[in-house]
């Protein structure tokens, strides 16, 4: 996808998203990505895809499985987790899923400005 829908999440060429399954937010500094795509790829091509692009936007692969047909992927970046599926699609024209699942996995901070000035403690 040349623009994909949140810019540091590539997207394979002809893909698309599917919005009545997908969902996006942020809040206090952190957010939350629940997003479907599908599209016609060999499922192993796709992995390769994202094995191959999202180090671009600075994300570490940490986990890399095949579980039950299905490539599940798990990328760190800061204080974020983000676990990549991809799937057969099933049905009669044998399209590919991809489920793409960002949440916060730390603790969250908020953006320098917001929130008024903090207290300090004594130590």
């Amino acid at each position: 996808m040349r623009r994909p829908p949140i810019d540091d999440l590539p997207v394979p060429i002809g893909f698309y998203l599917d919005e009545e399954k997908s969902r996006n937010f942020s809040a206090a500094g952190a957010r939350y990505i629940d997003h479907a795509f599908k599209g016609r790829a060999d499922k192993f091509a796709v992995g390769r895809f994202y094995k191959r692009q999202m180090p671009i936007s600075r994300w570490t692969l940490v986990t890399d499985m095949f579980v039950q047909g299905d490539i599940v992927l798990d990328f760190e970046k800061d204080t974020e987790r983000c676990r990549i599926n991809v799937s057969d699609g099933g049905g009669l024209f044998g399209s590919t899923r991809v489920k793409i699942a960002v949440w916060t996995s730390g603790r969250i901070v908020p953006p320098t400005g917001v929130g008024g000035s903090r207290s300090s403690r004594a130590r």
